[in-house]
């Protein structure tokens, strides 16, 4: 008997919304639109910011390896003085 009492007060209230109703919902919709169309730009520019930085170490980032690899070249080079100067040469060392 209670849970009927209890029911019949709660009755879901009947979807009527007034002409007043409809605009203030679809302002509201407009401005949540308007509201994330911002932020995805913002994120947006973010995004294109941070990939011209990771870009430019990427750029920077060969360069230093191709800078190593070119030194690990030199430094397997024979050491000493190279075979053209150890040989004598007529009138200054021979």
């Amino acid at each position: 008997m209670i849970k009927k009492q209890i029911t019949e007060r709660v009755k879901p209230a009947p979807m009527i919304v007034k002409k007043e109703g409809i605009r203030t919902i679809r302002l509201q919709l407009q401005e949540q639109l308007n509201s994330a169309e911002q932020r995805l730009a913002s994120v947006s520019r973010k995004l294109e910011e941070k990939n011209y930085i990771i870009n430019g170490l990427r750029i920077d980032l060969e360069h230093a390896i191709d800078q190593i690899s070119l030194l690990q070249h030199k430094t397997h080079l024979p050491v000493g003085k190279p075979k053209w100067i150890s040989r004598p040469l007529p009138g200054i060392n021979a």
